[in-house]
């Protein structure tokens, strides 16, 4: 997606909480994910801004400025 010339993705960068990744299955399988709240909501609820190394700060600045506009009540 995006939006103000923003690009973003629901999700996160990493696949999110690895406790839910299948290739963690077997080891995780006893472990209770209510355990881990604030990950889970990073995992269903987060945003992922890309970036790469040439940003400039002027681009950095525009993006963190939409970013704090952003109503979170």
């Amino acid at each position: 997606m995006s939006l103000n010339g923003i690009e973003f993705r629901r999700g996160n960068a990493g696949g999110g909480n690895q406790l839910r990744q299948p290739y963690l299955k077997k080891y995780t399988r006893h472990i209770a994910l209510k355990k881990f709240p604030v990950v889970d909501n990073v995992h269903f609820y987060g945003y992922y801004i890309g970036n790469f190394p040439t940003l400039s700060f002027k681009t950095i600045d525009k993006v963190l400025n939409k970013i704090n506009l952003i109503d979170t009540d």
